[in-house]
Order: structure tokens, then sequence, then C-alpha cells
């Protein structure tokens, strides 16, 4: 093969390497669901710690188990003007079993943003952080397990996510 038979197919991949990509190509990529979804579990956590820095949210009465021996509150339920929870609250402290778990839920009391740590005298159980959509589908959950310890965040053994909302400590 001669130079000028070989000329003609490089001349050829040089401009396609060199010319512009086409306007599809070149357009920034379109978020997906799953991003629409994260970016709105953020709007929402930022929405509720604004509300509760300018003081905008009001303590709701709590089950008097959720004291400790010593009187402390072990459980702190946030809640907007419709009384509707925006921030729940709750540490356990027991020696060699420590449990505290935080989260923000939506205008209508939907969980949306959770953080929760366990360990015990062995060490750490979990220490995770968790998001969830308006349907309360898990989106995206962060963090470290110690094996065995496959249970969604809200599930998580003596951690009763549900009844910490309505004010009620685990037993």
């Amino acid at each position: 093969m001669n130079s000028r038979s070989l000329a003609a197919p490089l001349a050829s991949l040089l401009l396609a390497a060199l010319s512009p990509l086409a306007p599809a190509q070149t357009s920034p990529r379109q978020p997906t669901a799953l991003q629409q979804a994260r970016v709105l579990v953020a709007r929402e956590t930022a929405q509720v710690r604004l509300l509760e820095r300018t003081g905008l949210l009001h303590p709701l009465r709590v089950s008097r188990r959720c004291a400790d021996r010593l009187g402390r509150v072990r459980l702190t339920v946030l809640a907007d003007v419709r009384n509707t929870p925006r921030i729940v609250r709750y540490r356990r402290a027991l020696p060699g079993n420590n449990v505290q778990f935080t989260g923000y839920y939506d205008a209508t009391g939907r969980l949306r943003y959770a953080t929760a740590r366990a360990s015990g005298s062995s060490g750490v159980r979990y220490n995770l952080a968790a998001e969830y959509d308006v349907r309360g589908r898990l989106l995206r959950e962060t963090g470290i397990r110690r094996p065995g310890y496959v249970t969604e965040l809200r599930r998580q053994p003596g951690l009763h996510v549900e009844s910490l909302r309505r004010g009620l400590c685990p037993g």
C-alpha cells in the first residue's frame, strides 16, 4: 500500500475526531429520576432544618416512658403549626447499648431523610443515612453495618421509627 491510499482513510478519521459532536451528544446529561428524587429529599430536609433554626417548630408531648431513670427525655418530636411531626430525635444510652435516630419528615408526615447509629459492647452495629421518596420507598442508603445487620434503617431491631413519630418510645 502506498502513502496516497492511506491518506484518504486517515484524513477521514482525523476529520471525524476533530469535528464537533452532534448537539444531542454535547448537551449535558439529563438528570435521572433517582437524581431528581434525591434533590427533592435534600430540599425538603433543608426546609425542615430552616423551620427548626427559625423557631417555627414546637415540641409535641411524648410518652412518659421516653424518659430515662434520671428523668432525661430520650425522645423529641418537633412539629409545625399544623402539629405535623417534622423532626424526630431519639437517643437511648444504656451500658453497652446505644441507639441514636434523627428523622426529617415532609409536610404530610412522611419520612424523607433519616440517620441512625447503634453500638454495643463489641462496637458499632450500624451507622446509616437513608433517603426516601414521597411514597416511602428507599432511594439511597449509605453508611456502614456490621455483618448480619442487613435490615433497612426503618426496621432495625429496637428502633421503631413509626412509633417514635407518634411520641412512643420502644420498650
